[in-house]
């Protein structure tokens, strides 16, 4: 468990997985009753991935949560990708 501020103070849990359809990273927050508080990743198939990266999904609730996450030090962004989507980060845990 660590603490968050995003939309107050948030005390989560990061889990992690593997999508199916590819095998890339998941990755979420959940909240300490086992609720989904976010998806933090996204699986764009066609985007290749180095083992341990991910794709941080930056738009719809999620707006505020990538500097919330760097912020935790829990993560760290390597690069940028241009899906169809727009851009996105990607981000390796720490």
């Amino acid at each position: 468990m660590f603490t968050i501020y995003h939309h107050g103070q948030q005390r989560l849990e990061l889990i992690t997985g593997r999508y199916s359809d590819n095998e890339q990273l998941y990755v979420a927050l959940e909240e300490p009753n086992g609720d989904l508080y976010a998806d933090l990743s996204v699986c764009i198939p066609d985007i290749p991935l180095a083992e341990g990266e991910f794709i941080f999904k930056t738009y719809s609730g999620n707006e505020g949560l990538l500097q919330a996450m760097m912020h935790t030090r829990r993560i760290k962004v390597v690069r940028t990708v241009n899906p169809p989507l727009g851009m996105l980060p990607v981000c390796r845990l720490n």
